[in-house]
C-alpha cells in the first residue's frame, strides 16, 4: 500500500515485531490468564500486565513473530 506521495507506508516497510500489546483488559486480569489468552499462537518469551495509566494493559512477547506478522490492529 502507498500513499498519496507514492512512498511506502512506514508500518509496511519496517519487519514485524515479535512484541504484542494489548489494551482495555479488565482490571483483574492476571499474568496467568495473560499466558493462557497468548499461548495458542507462539511461545511466549515475556510478559508484563497491568501496566499504563489505568493498569488495563499489557505486554506480551514471542518467540516467533510468523504469526505476529497476520495480526491486524482493531480500533475502537
Amino acid at each position: 500500500m502507498a500513499s498519496t506521495s507514492g512512498q511506502p507506508q512506514f508500518r509496511y516497510t519496517q519487519t514485524p515485531s515479535k512484541g504484542l500489546h494489548l489494551r482495555n483488559l479488565p482490571w483483574e486480569c492476571t499474568e496467568e490468564e495473560l499466558v493462557e489468552l497468548c499461548k495458542p499462537f507462539d511461545k511466549i518469551v515475556n510478559t508484563k500486565c497491568n501496566v499504563g495509566a489505568n493498569r488495563n494493559q499489557a505486554f506480551v512477547e514471542f518467540g516467533l513473530h510468523k504469526l505476529l506478522s497476520s495480526c491486524k490492529p482493531v480500533s475502537n
